[in-house]
């Protein structure tokens, strides 16, 4: 349950309690470096932002694996308690907060986060607010390569670059500041792409397309290779006259093939020779699906996404494992983990502008769904019985005297199986229509 109770909102990102200065710590920060801090107080960013960009935008399997890992993400329902209207109020702000300039609602802020960590290793938005500090103006992303760390008075600040030069200037109220890191390592601040190790895999992937390009492209567009040989006493003019009426009709004859059309072509000299070949016309192409495959499947197994959510079919009948679907949501979970401050610090600094703090809510994530509507279904029915046998076996531990109606009661709400109090005497209804229903069955 969060609770709003500061109408200060410059320290409602702030959970722990203020203790003054810190001891100095004894261990090396794992953002420092040796070499740099002789010349100056700044972390650079580590890794080739870049090219982490070029892949995703080469390799359909990474960019897909991207935007399905964000779907996979689901949304949270909005409870609250006490106030009426609050649920209207925090909810209307969800759907209809702006997002940078063109797009709306608190789950796009969120996808364009989530997005940009799995490709950058780390995103940054900001909450922007009205000058008034009434309300908001928008929620707004950015680019990740456009911040850097920095050391300040003992505590690591994040910086961002002034004009394009190396100038850093630390940002002036990280409180309305959003940074997300799924996969921090040693220490450092920054977090690691999702393509961090896929740098080698799909550099020789994009090799192996290249080389795949150039090879099928001898023959849907082949290179001709014109030989002449005239007879002795042949003049140069007239071997070049030959030569550009050749040239001239392969270019009209390659021209008709593009409009799908055919032609012919001919040349010669009385007592000479011209002939006509295809570059690269006896080279084979061997066999590479193990090789490829065995790159795609690093790919895929970093990704932590099924092959057949990408389109990749590798079996005649590939389904699923409960392996598999325990570790993606696994995967889930723990990235919602991470996003969750995120959008409670949000929400909270828009009910202390709008004059909300001091209310009760909380969030409820939705379960995630990873099976088709077949397994849906049946996990539905599966899930409906388990509540019906659950009912039964409390009531026969009733007529035992095993437990009271009261206790009985207490169970089935703390279980979810009943959402309010029973009626009084639900337990003789429900005992006599039990007795009918066995009756009837051992007549039949």
């Amino acid at each position: 349950m969060q609770i709003v109770n500061s109408s200060d909102f410059f320290r409602i990102s702030s959970r722990m309690p203020k203790t003054g200065e810190p001891v100095p710590p004894q261990t090396r920060e794992g953002s420092s470096d040796a070499v740099l801090a002789a010349f100056n107080e700044y972390a650079p960013l580590k890794d080739n932002l870049d090219l982490f960009r070029v892949l995703r935008e080469s390799i359909p399997f990474i960019d897909s694996a991207i935007l399905i890992r964000k779907l996979l993400l689901g949304k949270f329902q909005i409870e609250t308690y006490g106030k009426e209207g609050l649920k209207a109020h925090i909810e209307d702000f969800i759907d209809n907060v702006q997002v940078n300039w063109f797009n709306k609602g608190l789950w796009s802020f969120i996808g364009e986060l989530h997005d940009a960590t799995d490709e950058s290793g780390y995103s940054v938005g900001e909450y922007v607010p009205l000058k008034t500090m009434n309300g908001i103006h928008r929620l707004k992303t950015c680019r990740s390569t456009d911040f850097i760390f920095a050391e300040k008075e003992g505590k690591l600040v994040l910086c961002t670059y002034k004009n394009g030069t190396f100038n850093a200037i630390p940002l002036p109220n990280m409180d309305l500041i959003y940074y997300l890191a799924y996969d921090t390592r040693q220490g450092h601040p920054q977090g690691k792409s999702l393509l961090y190790s896929m740098v080698t895999h799909g550099q020789v992937y994009l090799r192996w397309l290249k080389s795949f390009e150039n090879y099928t492209m001898r023959f849907g567009d082949p290179t001709i290779a014109v030989s002449i040989e005239p007879p002795e006493g042949t003049s140069p003019k007239e071997v070049t006259h030959l030569r550009d009426s050749i040239f001239t009709q392969l270019q009209n004859v390659f021209q008709l093939r593009r409009q799908g059309k055919t032609g012919d072509l001919g040349g010669g000299i009385p007592g000479g020779k011209v002939s006509f070949s295809t570059l690269g016309a006896d080279a084979e192409l061997k066999e590479q699906t193990f090789s490829i495959r065995t790159i795609l499947e690093n790919i895929v197994a970093k990704t932590g996404i099924p092959p057949y959510m990408l389109g990749i079919s590798w079996a005649s009948t590939e389904r699923m494992s409960q392996m598999q679907a325990d570790k993606i949501v696994s995967n889930i979970n723990n990235q919602r983990l991470s996003l969750e401050p995120i959008l409670r610090r949000i929400i909270d600094t828009y009910l202390v502008m709008t004059r909300q703090q001091g209310q009760k809510w909380d969030l409820v994530w939705e379960d995630v769904l990873l099976l088709d509507e077949v397994e849906v279904a049946k996990a539905f029915l599966f899930n409906e019985q388990a509540r019906e046998k659950q009912i039964m076996n409390i009531a026969l531990q009733i007529g035992y005297g095993w437990m009271t109606e009261e206790e009985a009661r207490d169970y089935l709400r703390e279980m979810k199986i009943l959402k309010s109090d029973p009626p009084a005497g639900w337990f003789r209804e429900f005992k006599g229509r039990q007795y009918v229903k066995e009756m009837a069955k051992n007549l039949l």
